[in-house]
């Protein structure tokens, strides 16, 4: 039998391959970290922006809480991967060419640039620092943008629910805009009225067709009671078995209720 003389233990620090393969790994690793941070980085730059911009009541770049009286700038923040958003920003992040600007002579007039507006929904004051050809109102945020761009509805809408009640004739803010009386016990009584008015003889065409409709209504749900009963009474004729007294009851019950939906068709062809 040979003797094999033992090898040493395998040592990468000795291999030069070795060495270059795991500073190449190393070099890769703090690359990729440092790549994820500024990932991080971009995309916290990117939400403090976009909330800005959507509610108004930060700065875009610092973070800073902005009062309800306090100027916002309205800028282009370039934030992750060369996107750019429209934010705002406090007068300390805001162009030095902003926070002061020097007024100048312009075909015989005075003329001021980044001038404040007021916001139309909030009254902050806004200065924009670039113009867009499509803006036509000053909003200091998405927000107030939206409650802007809403006003005309919410106005008449809050209008169609002022209404008189059909009972008591008070005039009441309803909470849908198909209500009709003020409250459960006008509406109880007003159901009760329907119930025991007489029938009124139509003026108008309109009232004719809703007439005509009931009357369809009205004779479908007879025809679909009379072919039941009709059923009823085939069946135990082809089983040649007695129907009993629970049953009995059942096919009179439903026959006052044919009687009564025929009696009501009748009445309102009268009543056309």
């Amino acid at each position: 039998m040979l003797n094999e003389t033992p090898r040493p233990p395998h040592d990468s620090r000795n291999n030069p391959a070795s060495r270059a393969a795991e500073e190449e790994r190393v070099l890769v690793l703090r690359m990729r970290s440092d790549t994820g941070a500024q990932s991080h980085d971009s995309r916290n730059t990117w939400l403090r922006a976009v909330g800005a911009k959507e509610a108004g009541d930060v700065c875009g770049r610092c973070g800073l809480a902005l009062a309800a009286e306090d100027t916002a700038w309205r800028v282009r923040e370039r934030v992750a991967r060369g996107q750019v958003v429209s934010t705002n920003v406090c007068r300390e992040c805001a162009p030095e060419r902003a926070r002061e600007p020097e007024p100048f002579t312009y075909e015989g007039r005075r003329v001021v640039l980044y001038e404040p507006e007021p916001c139309e929904v909030c009254g902050r004051p806004v200065v924009w620092l670039y113009r867009p050809d499509w803006r036509l109102h000053s909003c200091c945020s998405d927000r107030c943008s939206a409650r802007r761009y809403n006003r005309p509805r919410d106005v008449a809408s809050a209008q169609a629910r002022e209404k008189v009640c059909g009972v008591c004739g008070e005039a009441f803010t309803a909470s849908r805009a198909d209500a009709k009386t003020c409250s459960a016990k006008c509406k109880q009584k007003a159901y009760r009225q329907r119930r025991t008015a007489p029938d009124v003889v139509p003026k108008t065409e309109t009232d004719k067709g809703e007439i005509r409709k009931k009357i369809k209504r009205l004779a479908a749900r007879a025809a679909r009671r009379r072919r039941w009963e009709e059923d009823v009474m085939m069946t135990a004729h082809q089983q040649g078995v007695q129907l009993t007294e629970e049953q009995w009851d059942r096919v009179e019950e439903v026959g006052g209720q044919i009687e009564r939906l025929e009696m009501e068709v009748e009445e309102l062809r009268d009543a056309l």
